[in-house]
């Protein structure tokens, strides 16, 4: 994710998380796109488990562009 969005109102993160892989975008209280849409595959531990810290980690780059 590297644009940088001019982010002056309200917004939201929206998370689309399925069984393979998890989208990412920042939409506007309306539901219009902010950022455009990133997918990503689940991160998935040893045993074949999604991994919920490294999904958190996934969605880290996108709270800190909101923060700036």
């Amino acid at each position: 994710m590297s644009a940088q969005t001019d982010i002056h109102k309200d917004f939201a993160l929206a998370v689309d998380i399925g069984g393979t892989k998890v989208a990412f975008a920042l939409v506007d209280t309306a539901g219009n796109l902010l950022t455009p849409i990133t997918q990503h595959p689940v991160p998935f531990d040893p045993q074949g488990v999604a991994d919920p810290q490294k999904l958190v980690e996934r969605m880290r780059p996108y709270v800190e562009q909101a923060h700036s």
